[in-house]
């Protein structure tokens, strides 16, 4: 889609859990203009394999929701951190920023906090040293 000189690619994300397969196909995007950082939103997606999205090219932002499991956010060990860490790397993008935090209507083991967004961005880190890892709070404003 191209509306002036702005260019948004969509495709497919996955919000189904690949161990059973619930959930649904959804839209991601990729959002660029000349002069502008290059935006990517692959969505609220729950399948992690980097081998199910195509290259992007040169990303400056990546929007990464913070999803680690079905009522697994009172847990200590998160075996779907791996995966999203993977995935996030495998965008090259120079910085990512985490939300899906304190969705209101949650329960405490469904509700993804600050400190589950600093377990996965301390370990995007160790694989992409340069990457940015932006954990945003209300109000906080931050240059893309």
């Amino acid at each position: 889609l191209e509306l002036g000189g702005l260019r948004v690619l969509p495709f497919t994300g996955r919000h189904y859990r690949p161990e059973n397969g619930n959930g649904i196909d959804e839209l991601g995007y990729l959002v660029s203009a000349d002069g502008a950082p290059t935006l990517l939103f692959p969505g609220d997606i729950r399948d992690y394999n980097p081998a199910g999205f195509q290259d992007f090219g040169h990303v400056d932002a990546a929007f990464a929701h913070v999803w680690l499991g079905d009522g697994m956010c009172r847990q200590t060990d998160f075996p779907k951190a791996a995966d999203f860490v993977r995935l996030f790397a495998s965008f090259g993008a120079n910085k990512v920023l985490f939300g899906h935090l304190y969705e209101s209507g949650r329960d405490d083991d469904s509700m993804w906090r600050a400190e589950h967004a600093r377990l996965v961005a301390d370990k995007l880190r160790e694989v992409c040293p340069d990457m940015e890892t932006i954990i945003p709070e209300g109000g906080e404003i931050f240059r893309l």
